[in-house]
């Protein structure tokens, strides 16, 4: 005989899946919101490294990235908690942080065109990125190598933040 209470003690991987994605994809669209408004006229001014990716790439990097950061949330969310403890909440709590710091971040650079600030908060963002890759992996394996690419962006913005000259 099924009984409806038998689902309420059920896991649903659809609806955490949906939620990690949904969140890293708000925050990619304030990203986007703030670096439209700088990459189009006042990013162009500025004297940039030789190493600049083209701007072009911004918005499809930062795309690539959110999904990569929500996948990664959902892997650590659905970890095992009896082998990941309290390593899950580490990891979601330093990339829940790490994507709200880079968000300030792109409005402080691209938005409001603060370039010292925004290099300064860069670098906290930077340190989350390692913190929250570092615990990614801690927490499942997988997840962490999916932190890695989010990581390796936000040096490289970092880098090119320091390295501007407005």
């Amino acid at each position: 005989m099924h009984h409806g209470n038998e689902e309420k003690g059920k896991r649903k991987p659809g609806l955490s899946f949906l939620l990690c994605l949904t969140t890293a994809y708000v925050f990619n669209f304030l990203i986007l919101r703030a670096e439209n408004v700088g990459l189009e006229f006042w990013f162009q001014t500025l004297q940039k490294p030789g190493w600049t990716l083209p701007t072009v790439l911004f918005a499809p990097v930062w795309t690539l990235v959110s999904g990569m950061i929500g996948l990664a949330g959902w892997q650590v969310y659905e970890a095992d908690a009896s082998e990941a403890g309290g390593r899950k909440v580490r990891a979601l709590l330093l990339s829940a942080a790490f994507l709200m710091l880079v968000t300030v971040w792109a409005w402080l650079f691209f938005y409001w065109h603060v370039v010292t600030a925004a290099g300064v908060v860069s670098g906290f963002a930077t340190l989350l990125a390692v913190g929250a890759t570092w615990a990614a992996f801690k927490a499942r394996r997988s997840a962490g190598w999916l932190m890695v690419a989010p990581l390796i962006w936000t040096v490289y913005l970092t880098a090119l933040n320091l390295a501007l000259k407005p």
